[in-house]
């Protein structure tokens, strides 16, 4: 199922590169394993998939995979399909296959069945941006596989995505699905730079730290336009993410958070912001809590003060053990 190769050690963790087939269409996914060091930390304590956002691959968490490492906890990343290394070609990034909207959400399935199978681990899972998407319909139909959820960087409710996914299946048919549409581009992001008067890059949004946007404009493997493909795709995630029907919500007391910066444009304001709360809560879920950082923007993980960010989803996986103690006593 699966192909580990050992690709770094430090006295505190082992970092493995692994390769998996999709079991949705044998797409050969990339993915990254990063392990406590037996010397630091004995025995794990559980296992955190972490599940990223849109137009970035899986690299860029290597340091918050560290943190987890350093705190006792497995982690595993994957490249979603059309992102990084999981991919057919250079000119699939963007482009998420046949479905993609169902194929990225059971990559993710995989990915938590993997872990639990091969670690015998509490699994515990966090998704950034289109990942907090993807994690919230995981959630509809499997949640009892997991321990405990954290959503970073929220997206927010939008009446407008079955249109948007109409109009982008639209502009596939007749431009193809690889044809990338700033039309399209520019409905989905154009505006999320206006409360940044002094923005000095188009993705000022993402960040208030400086050096992460540059590092996020000149990597190859961020930034890129969404394909029509894509771009139908995710808007089928927002539209599918917030349809309650869809919700079995069987593991209604595991610990939800949602934390993002105060300055993110992505939860579309307070009322955005608490509407992607509340909606968690009517379905039954009891222990959900929400942290907007003041100072921050989209990308929490990579902040300058980003080590409180951390401290803040470590301290939502922990509760998951303080919980199972109590339900023992």
């Amino acid at each position: 199922m699966a192909e580990y190769v050992i690709n770094k050690t430090d006295e505190k963790y082992v970092q493995k590169d692994l390769k998996l087939i999709s079991g949705y269409d044998k797409l050969q996914l990339s993915a990254i394993a990063m392990e406590p060091a037996k010397a630091w930390f004995p025995e794990a304590k559980g296992v955190v998939v972490l599940v990223h956002g849109m137009a970035e691959h899986k690299e860029r968490y290597i340091p918050f995979m560290q943190f987890l490492a350093e705190n006792g906890y497995i982690s595993l990343i994957h490249d979603h399909r059309g992102h990084g290394a999981s991919v057919l070609s250079e000119d699939d990034l963007g482009f998420l296959y046949k479905n993609g909207e169902d194929g990225i959400v059971n990559d993710v399935v995989q990915m938590v069945q993997y872990a639990k199978a091969k670690y015998h681990l509490p699994v515990h899972l966090f998704g950034h941006s289109m990942g907090s998407l993807i994690v919230r319909l995981f959630l509809q139909k499997h949640d009892t596989e997991i321990d405990s959820l954290t959503i970073s960087g929220c997206v927010g409710p939008n009446g407008a995505a079955g249109i948007g996914g109409k109009l982008a299946a639209m502009i596939g048919k007749f431009k193809g699905d690889h044809y990338r549409s700033p039309f399209l581009n520019n409905m989905a992001f154009g505006t999320y730079n206006k409360n940044i008067p002094e923005a000095k890059s188009v993705f000022a949004w993402l960040s208030v730290n400086e050096e992460n946007v540059k590092a996020y404009e000149e990597d190859p493997l961020c930034g890129y336009c969404f394909t029509a493909n894509g771009f139908e795709a995710l808007m089928k995630m927002v539209k599918g993410c917030y349809d309650a029907g869809r919700y079995q919500a069987k593991h209604i007391d595991m610990p939800i958070l949602f934390v993002s910066g105060k300055d993110d444009p992505c939860y579309n304001g307070e009322k955005g912001w608490n509407k992607a709360i509340d909606f968690i809560k009517k379905l039954g879920y009891v222990d959900v809590e929400g942290e907007l950082i003041e100072g921050m923007r989209h990308e929490i993980l990579n902040e300058t003060d980003h080590e409180k960010v951390y401290e803040m989803i470590l301290g939502n996986i922990e509760k998951a053990y303080r919980i199972k103690e109590r339900q023992k006593q």
